[in-house]
């Protein structure tokens, strides 16, 4: 078994060129719970809501402190195979992010990446856990029983109860209230968000534009990041 030097491909950097606006509490709380040793820490909320996002930003804060580190996006998996392949497909995945080449052709993923991971202090990020929730609920029990230097961050619209869980609650932005001005609309994350798209779709925010439609839409959007960046006013 080889490991080259790992870029963490998975991480999907480039989808982010732009500010992380009315999360950075977030990023704090999942750091320090992995600071303080937690083994899993799960950000969750609905859809949308920017939990994905989050993980990037902690991921990449806290991955030079670590051996080796993998984020890999479950997104596009499913248990239609069953159980035990999906395991075997997440394990793959972990393997490759973590360019660990094995030259053993009978092992199994699963052992190839205990062993691996057994001694040394190694980042994983799961994304998008609710689409295979069962196996990823087995698969993190067994890694985090079988290597003691291993922390995990993952995201999920469900919890995974997992032992020693350390779950951080994503909710929408906070909006303005129906008949906010511009000035009040303003101090909202969510209108910040707006703004900050809107200016970088090269469409700015003015004093001269009409802000109880822009109240309206932000209030419609109830919050969600994925739906204000892609709404930009006319």
């Amino acid at each position: 078994m080889v490991r080259r030097p790992s870029s963490s491909a998975g991480v999907p950097g480039a989808a982010y060129p732009t500010s992380h606006i009315g999360r950075s509490h977030k990023v704090t709380e999942i750091e320090e719970h992995i600071d303080e040793g937690a083994r899993l820490v799960t950000a969750t909320g609905s859809g949308g809501v920017g939990k994905t996002r989050l993980a990037v930003e902690a991921f990449r804060q806290l991955r030079d402190a670590y051996d080796a580190t993998a984020f890999v996006r479950l997104a596009e998996m499913s248990c239609e195979a069953g159980d035990d392949e999906t395991v075997e497909r997440i394990c793959n995945a972990l393997l490759a992010d973590l360019r660990v080449a094995n030259h053993q052709p009978d092992a199994q993923p699963l052992d190839v990446l205990i062993r691996y991971l057994r001694d040394q202090r190694v980042l994983l990020v799961l994304d998008n856990c609710e689409q295979v929730l069962n196996p990823v609920q087995e698969l993190i029990d067994l890694l985090i029983n079988a290597a003691p230097q291993l922390q995990i961050i993952a995201t999920s619209r469900a919890w995974l109860q997992v032992h020693g869980e350390r779950v951080v609650h994503v909710n929408p932005l906070p909006v303005p209230g129906k008949n906010a001005d511009r000035i009040e609309a303003e101090d909202c994350a969510s209108v910040q968000l707006l703004q900050d798209r809107a200016a970088l779709a090269g469409r700015p925010l003015t004093a001269e534009d009409d802000w109880a439609t822009i109240v309206r839409l932000v209030r419609w959007s109830d919050g969600i990041p994925l739906i204000l960046e892609s709404s930009q006013p006319s």
